[in-house]
């Protein structure tokens, strides 16, 4: 999804802040399913661990889990575009 589609164009907020937005967005919507929809709705929603386990029906360690993933995925791609530049 689209940054503007998601709303993530910060009204009065310089562009540096709005195109680091859009990049986060990007990483985030490539991960795997399982994994985007525990970060958004812990990272972006500010549900606790406990409410998006019982939300998606998983056990409260299989949250963790993935967003322990999640942060590996995204900190190995953010590390990767870093080196390449």
């Amino acid at each position: 999804m689209p940054a503007e589609e998601a709303g993530l164009e910060a009204l009065g907020a310089d562009t540096e802040t709005n195109i680091l937005a859009r990049e986060v967005l990007s990483l985030v919507t490539g991960l795997p399913e399982a994994q985007r929809v525990v970060v958004m709705l812990v990272y972006v929603e500010g549900f606790r661990y406990r409410e998006a386990a019982d939300v998606l029906e998983i056990p409260v360690g299989t949250v963790m889990s993935r967003l322990a993933a999640a942060r590996k995925a995204l900190k190995d791609r953010t590390t990767k575009g870093i080196a390449a530049q």
